[in-house]
């Protein structure tokens, strides 16, 4: 566990390697996975909201989710090995940009 005093954010390392960070008032801020490349899909499930997750199953993709990020006004979540590098979502779960 990692504690940055600028911004009194912390960054724990769980034992398979994934990192996850919490901003000062202990939110998630992102999740990477780690030794195993991709998150759980109930993880991501729980982590998103149901719109979005119902964007990545529809695109067969929800079982390569790398990482996930809460933005400000919503959420970035990267994807491995697929056609798509990320996905930005509105907080409601609207898709709002892909990239490749």
């Amino acid at each position: 566990c990692d504690h940055e005093f600028d911004d009194n954010s912390y960054e724990v390392k769980l034992s398979d390697g994934t990192d996850v960070e919490f901003d000062a008032r202990g939110r998630w801020t992102e999740i990477e996975a780690g030794r195993i490349n991709v998150l759980p899909v109930q993880l991501v499930k729980k982590l998103v909201p149901h719109k979005a997750y119902k964007e990545l199953v529809s695109r067969k993709i929800n079982t390569l989710v790398e990482s996930v990020k809460r933005l400000k006004d919503g959420y970035k979540i990267e994807i491995k090995n697929a056609e798509y590098d990320e996905f930005i979502f509105s907080s409601d779960g609207k898709l709002i940009r892909v990239s490749r």
